[in-house]
């Protein structure tokens, strides 16, 4: 009797195994468009994150300099702020390319590097302390606001393919370069003494940092 119900139950956990691998096997012949979108987000948020820590290994290199430069004491602090920034930032994204197994060493992103070359072109051109921090920090917030496109883009690509970790840690990225984005702003209006004025009223414009980007 006892032997028999040992063949029972491995005859029951023979067929229960069979369903399991028929069910997995079905899965993967519904789903192919589902299970390669998958692979394909991973890729994309793998590369935003080599991108984004070529970023801010970059700005944490040039930053030193950009205080350097500052004629403004508050602008120099500024700076030097934003750097013990950038080292937790790049502490984030070393953690996500490891949980990914993505490495990042050696990797390179044009476009910050395209931003600071032009910064540094007009700044080379010449002018007055005032207006060259004022464009030191133009330079800065375009940066801030090319890596805040690029930290949604990773947030999003994240959650589509269920790191829901590297989504909160580029999260907390997100949340700093747009509270830098808008500082660099409130600094430089503050540098100039005055709002950007409306020509048709004379009124001081109080506009998002959304609105003013495309302007400069």
């Amino acid at each position: 009797m006892a032997g028999d119900g040992n063949r029972t139950a491995v005859v029951r956990r023979n067929e229960t195994v069979r369903r399991l691998h028929k069910k997995a096997d079905m899965d993967e012949r519904t789903s192919p468009s589902i299970n390669r979108g998958m692979e394909l987000t991973l890729r994309l948020l793998s590369k935003e994150i080599k991108s984004l820590h070529a970023a801010e290994s970059y700005m944490a290199r040039t930053l030193p300099h950009l205080a350097a430069r500052a004629g403004s004491v508050t602008l120099q602090f500024a700076f030097q702020t934003r750097l013990d920034e950038k080292c937790h930032q790049l502490q984030r994204l070393k953690e996500a390319a490891q949980m990914l197994r993505v490495p990042v060493e050696g990797s390179a992103c044009k476009g910050v590097e395209a931003v600071i070359h032009e910064g540094c072109e007009a700044l080379a051109a010449g002018g007055i302390p005032l207006t060259q921090d004022v464009q030191l920090l133009l330079m800065a917030r375009r940066v801030a606001a090319y890596e805040i496109d690029s930290y949604q883009a990773a947030i999003l690509f994240a959650g589509g393919c269920g790191q829901a970790r590297i989504a909160e840690w580029m999260a907390e990225n997100l949340r700093e370069e747009m509270d830098a984005e808008q500082s660099y702003w409130a600094l430089a209006v503050r540098l100039l003494g005055r709002q950007p004025k409306d020509e048709r009223t004379g009124n001081g414009l109080h506009v998002s940092t959304a609105e003013v980007g495309c302007a400069i």
